[in-house]
């Protein structure tokens, strides 16, 4: 009887001990899952009604916490609709390379470019961009940007359409300066825009992004939160918060056509105040 009254009781300990590390495995399980989806990327980040909240009071406004870094991908139209510009944040050596397809399990496989790059201000900062030409109106493309080995995931974007009705969402004096806060709340309400009218083409921001030119911060503050303009095009102009004798900085950070009318007041060939500020494109 003792005999087994010990094989009992140890047979009660193995199951209590497996319980345990069930238990604990969970706990893991549950934590790994928390930290995941707290740290998810720009482009993972699925913005539900409540984190649309713009209130000011709202209980979804992080406050405190330095933005998410990011790739600050735009995407931009060219001149004609078989044509974009896609450009994105970072250091010096990358990320530099690009590729693209019409289906995301052909992009392994897909041809990878080198993109141009330019640095920004004084800083770390650099831009990355490329032009694609010749894509298929109305055709949905997937791409990827990397080191040449190692890719992020795949963002997508559907080429401008050549003919028909056009919708776009006007921005103008987004201008937050350093206020990280105000920078989130003006993209909440950018997604709530969106979010009620699905069938926007395109947006245009009307200048005044920012309100020091040369404020690194600020840029990155209105970037950070342009994580929808990865997908929806972005047509911007210059403000004279840009630049009122100069729009250097902004003609590196965005790219778009290169058609505009020759300037005749430009005291000289690197005089590039008028360049960025006229051109025009063909949409619908």
């Amino acid at each position: 009887m003792y005999k087994e009254f010990v094989k009992i009781a140890v047979a009660a300990c193995h199951a209590a001990a497996l319980a345990a590390a069930v238990l604990v495995t969970a706990a893991l399980v549950l934590m790994i899952f928390n930290v995941r989806n707290f740290q998810l990327t720009a482009e993972e980040r699925i913005f539900d009604a409540e984190y649309m909240a713009v209130g000011e009071d709202s209980p979804y406004l992080i406050k405190g916490i330095e933005p998410f870094e990011s790739r600050q991908i735009i995407l931009s139209m060219g001149e004609s609709p078989g044509t974009v510009y896609i450009s994105w944040k970072g250091d010096k050596t990358e990320p530099s390379f690009f590729r693209f397809a019409e289906d995301a399990a052909e992009l392994p496989s897909a041809r990878i470019r080198k993109a141009n790059r330019k640095k920004i201000l004084s800083g770390e900062y650099y831009r990355y961009s490329v032009k694609l030409t010749e894509l298929i109106p109305g055709q949905s493309y997937f791409f990827e940007i990397g080191d040449g080995v190692v890719f992020d995931s795949p963002g997508s974007f559907e080429a401008p359409e050549a003919r028909g009705d056009t919708q776009l969402l006007y921005l103008g004096d987004v201008q937050c300066g350093d206020s990280i806060e105000g920078y989130r709340r003006w993209e909440n309400m950018t997604k709530e825009a969106l979010r009620e009218n699905s069938k926007i083409d395109f947006a245009v921001a009307g200048g005044d992004m920012i309100n020091i030119p040369a404020s690194e911060d600020q840029w990155n503050g209105f970037l950070d939160s342009c994580d929808i303009f990865s997908s929806l095009p972005l047509m911007t102009v210059p403000g004279n918060h840009e630049g009122v004798h100069s729009n250097k900085t902004y003609s590196k950070i965005f790219s778009e056509p290169d058609n505009g009318p020759d300037w005749e007041g430009c005291e000289s060939k690197d005089d590039t105040a008028a360049e960025p500020a006229f051109y025009w494109f063909d949409y619908g």
